[in-house]
């Protein structure tokens, strides 16, 4: 009977261990915290403008011209930010940085 205990106290451990490191979230934390906003309300996260010039590529952004919608994912201490905006709100938000002229049908890149 001591012997039957003891083997089904070993079951019990191993089972737990093996139950624990197939857990999904026990074994890596998540790299980044995302977050969805629109072009509009990322204009109110303090220092994300200006993260978004330096991440964002605007000839990629606007140059193809094929997309309504374009979904850009900007990296900010630690936060994913997966920012929506259609094709003129991201031509207001690059003309506001100064970087183009124009408007969604005539598009000039200033370091054309």
């Amino acid at each position: 009977m001591k012997t039957a205990k003891v083997i089904l106290v070993a079951m019990v451990l191993v089972f737990t261990a093996v139950s624990i490191s197939s857990a999904d979230g026990i074994k890596e934390k998540p790299k980044y915290k995302v977050v969805n906003l629109t072009i509009a309300q990322a204009m109110y996260v303090p220092g994300l403008p200006q993260t978004m010039l330096l991440q964002l590529n605007e000839q990629s952004l606007l140059g193809c011209g094929c997309q309504a919608e374009y979904t850009a994912d900007v990296t900010y201490q630690n936060v994913l930010y997966k920012i929506t905006g259609t094709q003129q709100q991201w031509v207001v938000f690059f003309n506001w940085a100064g970087i183009i002229i124009g408007n969604d049908n005539n598009i000039i890149f200033k370091d054309n």
